[in-house]
């Protein structure tokens, strides 16, 4: 499960979020309503949202489109700079044979593959 916030920190939504395995636009799923989406993309005219996952908070830009059965969200997933990526030389691995590594204040760890 996925929570979407605006960019003054308002929570919008919460729905399940399909992350591509190429490309960078997540569909969202389960809405259980979207009357803050609509707020904020209608009514306020948002468009930049924050994504809260298991894995961390995520950037994109929030987009909508009418479908055979209703509404349809998406966002487009902000893709970092390379000087924000990690390099394979940050990772270390531990005991288990997987990979750790200290990212903006929270620990994150690959597992073997």
């Amino acid at each position: 499960m996925a929570t979407i916030y605006s960019t003054n920190g308002e929570r919008i939504a919460d729905a399940t979020l399909e992350l591509p395995a190429n490309g960078r636009t997540a569909q969202l799923r389960n809405l259980p309503r979207s009357n803050g989406l609509l707020a904020y993309y209608f009514g306020q005219g948002g468009r930049r949202v924050y994504v809260d996952t298991p894995d961390g908070r995520m950037e994109g830009r929030l987009n909508t489109r009418w479908e055979r059965f209703g509404r349809a969200w998406e966002i487009v997933l902000t893709i970092p700079s390379p000087r924000e990526l990690p390099s394979e030389s940050d990772w270390t691995m531990d005991e288990e044979g997987g990979q750790e590594m200290a990212e903006k204040g929270r620990q994150v760890r690959r597992s073997p593959e």
